[in-house]
């Protein structure tokens, strides 16, 4: 693979895990979290690059498009992960593809058991759509 992929709140549950898995792989990462502190020492950990910064930065997301192609690699190498997916769907929500995003959660829900955060994911951008109605059983998915 060439490129990097870019890991948005690296050092929290979800994207430490989704770093861990694409270090496993060999894949070159680009780690992004606001603790410095943490994510210093976890990127030499694993040998990647590190920015400090927080998402909601204009600044900072304006490069997620960039990153697009590489989380979606990540979510082809193994569709089942919610960790990829999640990543994948948090940089496309970001940039306005809701529905883009709500199809990579839904096919992830698709191919293995369901996932609290995938369920409350989609249950929140059901609700970011206006769409209370649909978010309701995903959400409720998630807190069983």
């Amino acid at each position: 693979m060439t490129g990097r992929i870019v890991i948005f709140g690296a050092t929290g549950g979800i994207g430490s895990a989704t770093a861990r898995l694409l270090h496993a792989r060999d894949c070159k990462l680009h780690l992004v979290a606001r603790d410095e502190s943490r994510l210093a020492p976890f990127a030499h950990e694993l040998g990647a690059d590190a920015t400090g910064g927080d998402v909601t930065d204009p600044e900072l997301f304006g490069r997620v498009a960039e990153s697009l192609p590489y989380l979606k690699t990540a979510v082809n190498l193994e569709p089942e992960n919610p960790d990829a997916a999640l990543n994948l769907a948090f940089a496309l929500q970001k940039l306005g593809r809701t529905d883009a995003a709500l199809k990579v959660l839904q096919k992830c829900l698709d191919s293995g058991p369901a996932h609290p955060q995938l369920l409350a994911e989609k249950g929140a951008l059901l609700m970011r759509k206006n769409q209370a109605g649909a978010a309701i059983e995903p959400l409720q998915q998630a807190w069983e």
